[in-house]
């Protein structure tokens, strides 16, 4: 069986549909020559019987309306429906058909004559393969009345049935073969044209698809093209990536570059050897802090990809970063407030902790005097008395390595908006009276999270930079 369903897989759709037609002809010669065979001789028997029925009829109504007999089996019978009356007053009456028939019926008829007891009796015999069947009818007086259907109208009447129902057949055979055919065709019409949509994109051609169908198959077109559209956004933020981390690493290697050569040549571009030395340092500072943060990124991408999210307390996740931040700017005053003890995030420690500290520091780059977070249930804001931010830098604050006003590295807010959705919360940065503030709040209306399968991980970051994409829109 696991054979002819592989060969079947192998075939095109129309060699399928002539392989399920001649199945399906086979089955119905098998049927028909199985069982459809015995149903027709009983439908035969039944009309047959119709048909005596009907040829006696008259000639008994005539025979009871009259009180002697007359010569009537000569105007009623049928040739092809000998008959004949048996009476005890006035002997037997036969017709001419009756009269020539063989012999050998009509010694079986008279040896049933002789024992029939019911009032009416149904015989049949063969004679050399012809099938005779006839029937005893016992009148008033014990007059019988014997009518007998030839072979000839035997035969007549099967191979008129046979006919009707093989014409039939061939008919609905012939118009399933032509329907399959239009069915089939009008599936494979579209499955052509999406494979010359995938063949077009494979080749980096451009390529459209649009099938007007509601079906799977108009399901799938879309999807494909849904897909299609979602590979060429991540094919152009991968792109962007990749030119804006070359663009970024660039200008401290330069630096680096041209600082050392002209030591080497003697020459101390900054004053003193020290200070062009302090120069490179700092450089490398700074690329060292541009691949941290691509490390901490990608890291960040497989971490929320793994969906086995845990509740996190965020009371401790936000001390430890104040706590490990405070000292960079002695000058600013952080103050942290929580509406209670035990508040829970859904995600990773690790994640959150990042997400602090990527908020704090940016606030930390920013803010004249103080910085203040508040906690809350499913809510954290980190707020500092900063300058404002423009609406065109708001329309972008968490796109990668788009730089405020003094911003380094770019990715930072972009860590922070990868890791809150990803965990199913919202950030977004506003201006207040004194300055500015960054908000994390839960999704509204949103199914619970639970863990899935990591096959789903592509989409799972396709969806993420695709919503990166769109708070930058």
């Amino acid at each position: 069986m696991r054979k002819i369903s592989n060969w079947i897989r192998h075939l095109s759709l129309t060699q399928q549909m002539i392989f399920v037609i001649t199945f399906f002809l086979v089955t119905m010669v098998s049927f028909f020559y199985l069982y459809f065979t015995r149903f027709v001789d009983d439908f035969m028997n039944n009309q047959l019987q119709d048909v005596i029925s009907a040829s006696q009829t008259p000639i008994i109504e005539t025979y009871l309306s009259q009180e002697h007999p007359v010569d009537f089996l000569k105007n009623y019978s049928d040739p092809n429906t000998p008959q004949a009356i048996f009476t005890l007053d006035y002997g037997v009456f036969f017709s001419e058909s009756y009269l020539n028939m063989d012999t050998r019926i009509k010694d079986d008829i008279d040896a049933n004559l002789r024992i029939q007891q019911e009032e009416t009796k149904d015989y049949s015999l063969s004679i050399e393969g012809r099938k005779i069947l006839y029937r005893i009818t016992i009148l008033e007086d014990n007059t019988k009345f014997v009518t007998v259907l030839s072979d000839t109208y035997l035969n007549a009447f099967q191979s008129a049935l046979v006919t009707s129902i093989v014409n039939v057949l061939l008919l609905v055979c012939s118009l399933l073969f032509f329907l399959l055919m239009v069915w089939v065709t009008f599936l494979i019409h579209p499955i052509n044209q999406i494979r010359d949509y995938l063949n077009k994109i494979r080749r980096k051609e451009p390529a459209t698809l649009q099938l007007n169908r509601q079906d799977e198959i108009g399901q799938i077109a879309d999807a494909l093209v849904e897909f299609n559209v979602e590979l060429e956004k991540q094919e152009q933020a991968k792109e962007d990536l990749i030119h804006n981390i070359s663009h970024d690493l660039k200008t401290p290697i330069a630096a680096i570059k041209s600082y050392a050569e002209s030591i080497k040549d003697g020459v101390y571009p900054y004053d003193t050897l020290e200070n062009s030395v302090d120069v490179i340092i700092e450089h490398a500072g700074r690329l060292e802090d541009k691949v941290y943060r691509l490390l901490l990124l990608n890291r960040i991408g497989y971490i929320v990809s793994e969906k086995n999210y845990v509740d996190v307390n965020m009371n401790e996740v936000v001390r430890k970063a104040v706590l490990s931040l405070k000292a960079v700017r002695k000058d600013i005053q952080i103050s942290y407030s929580a509406s209670e003890e035990g508040i829970t995030f859904i995600g990773f420690e690790e994640s959150w902790r990042v997400v602090v500290e990527n908020l704090l520091d940016n606030a930390l780059r920013y803010a004249k005097t103080k910085i203040s977070l508040r906690l809350e249930k499913d809510y954290l804001g980190v707020e500092n008395d900063g300058p404002q931010i423009s609406k065109d830098v708001q329309a972008k604050l968490f796109r990668p390595f788009e730089k405020g006003q003094g911003g380094q590295s770019g990715l930072g807010l972009y860590i922070v908006y990868r890791a809150v959705q990803a965990f199913q919360y919202e950030i977004y940065g506003e201006n207040t009276q004194g300055g500015v503030i960054f908000r994390i709040k839960k999704k509204e209306n949103l199914r619970p999270l639970r863990p899935k399968r990591r096959v789903i991980r592509t989409k799972t970051t396709g969806k993420v930079k695709d919503e990166a994409k769109a708070a930058g829109k």
